[in-house]
């Protein structure tokens, strides 16, 4: 059996369920999620697995506190050869976890976007960032946003922000065209990032997942001197989430 246990938002989450469902998919064991309704209210596929195999034995805890991996990391491979309960409680970003199994996630992460806004062709859609990321100084400054898009060709420039009264955006005022998104729907914003043939990333898992799960044409990625976006501390514990594709275009920042 796996256990899974969310903590954090809704981009951490679905890192949660994803590592969960397909460890549990390939071993073919019974999965269990905790606050399951976090996330099958925005993603109405998502659900546990109940009539596969349970081994309640042979604990093995994945994550905080364990010895079998760290809270953005885990060794894959050892977890699928042991047979037995298996728990995680962690963060798990690593793109190589996900990649290969994009299709069977854009199918547990569908939703109901019949009534959304969809970008236009040229939109140049932007995720900013703000909220806790501003007083945990783990934001982009708007220079480097700034910096990016007046690099880029486009119609309109289509701000996507937690925070649609910061300071911080009066920044953007500079820009031909650009408008700060009102929408006031999480899913509205997923989906208008999801759905933009251009997009630039934020250090933000929600905006991470919908350049995985779309089908953009170029992703910008802002990265620091160090080489990493998300750095958090050097070795092993580290997210990686830039995966090798044509779409995704590093930017030293």
């Amino acid at each position: 059996m796996v256990n899974v246990e969310l903590i954090g938002g809704l981009g951490n989450n679905m890192f949660q369920y994803a590592i969960g469902k397909i460890i549990a998919d390939t071993k073919g064991y019974n999965l269990n999620i905790s606050d399951i309704h976090l996330l099958s209210e925005y993603f109405p596929n998502i659900s546990n697995i109940t009539n596969k195999k349970s081994v309640l034995t042979n604990q093995l805890n994945v994550g905080y506190g364990s010895t079998s991996g760290y809270i953005q990391n885990c060794n894959v491979n050892d977890i699928l050869e042991r047979c037995g309960l298996i728990n995680f409680k962690g963060f798990f970003q690593k793109h190589y976890f996900y990649t290969k199994f994009v299709d069977i996630l854009r199918s547990e992460f569908e939703y109901n976007s019949t009534n959304f806004l969809t970008p236009a062709s040229g939109d140049l859609v932007v995720h900013v960032r703000l909220g806790d990321y501003v007083t945990l100084n783990h934001f982009l400054q708007p220079l480097i946003y700034l910096n990016i898009i007046q690099s880029i060709e486009y119609e309109r420039c289509v701000i996507i922000t937690d925070e649609i009264d910061s300071p911080y955006l009066k920044e953007f005022e500079k820009l031909d065209n650009c408008i700060v998104q009102h929408s006031n729907n999480i899913m509205q914003d997923f989906y208008t990032l999801t759905s933009a043939k251009t997009l630039i990333l934020s250090q933000s898992t929600f905006s991470w997942w919908a350049s995985l799960l779309g089908h953009q044409q170029q992703v910008f990625v802002p990265l620091h001197e160090n080489g990493y976006p998300w750095k958090l501390t050097p070795g092993i514990d580290d997210i990686d989430l830039i995966p090798t594709h044509p779409k995704y275009i590093k930017i030293k920042i």
